[in-house]
């Protein structure tokens, strides 16, 4: 027996915690609005995971980075299992991003996503807000909040058309499932609610 806490996860699970973890912070966002720093962190989570869901197939390498696509699938093919599996590296956001776009080169069944010019846009300044938390430099700066429902409803959006493939979320369970639907609902309500509150501050 093993002793001690353990903490098991996957990426669907992680899509999913990552979206109730977005729900809580918005609603902390209503008396601080520092809270939008970890409702950044946790949705642009949420949609890197189902992205990366999104696009793995059997052989769990349609996320990867090319190169390490390349050399796991190599290891895969030596049929006496010698070749050790090497480490895998994902792509890109912007990189699984275009990948669930396109139909070309495809590992997984999926089909690709259909996704607007103003929800690429979205999920690109959330990329740039999350990389400027994650990556803090030595400075000061700030951000129109006013705005941020906006994109975390077109960044909802893409998890959203994800979620609903019959693919990519396939290992939750039921009960994870509805839990999913029923959070998207509830961060869409938040939001119109934040939007409703700046737009009378307007």
């Amino acid at each position: 027996m093993v002793n001690g806490v353990w903490y098991e996860t996957d990426t669907p699970s992680d899509v999913l915690d990552s979206l109730v973890e977005t729900a809580r912070q918005l609603d902390r966002v209503k008396g601080d609005v520092a809270a939008w720093k970890w409702a950044i962190l946790s949705m642009f989570g949420a949609v890197s995971g189902a992205l990366v869901c999104h696009l793995s197939g059997s052989t769990q390498t349609g996320a990867l980075a090319t190169r390490s696509q390349t050399k796991t699938l190599a290891a895969l093919e030596v049929r006496d299992g010698s070749a050790v599996i090497p480490d895998p590296y994902l792509a890109s956001p912007l990189d699984l991003l275009r990948r669930s776009l396109s139909r070309r080169n495809r590992e997984s069944p999926a089909v690709r996503i259909c996704v607007s010019f103003r929800k690429r846009t979205a999920f690109k300044r959330l990329l740039v807000f999350r990389n400027d938390f994650t990556h803090f430099k030595p400075q000061s700066w700030s951000i129109e909040c006013s705005g941020l429902p906006t994109i975390f409803q077109d960044v909802g959006a893409i998890i959203c058309q994800i979620s609903q493939d019959g693919w990519s979320f396939r290992h939750m369970t039921d009960a994870q499932r509805k839990e999913l639907a029923a959070v998207l609902v509830e961060i869409e309500a938040r939001l119109n609610d934040l939007a409703d509150q700046y737009a009378k501050l307007s």
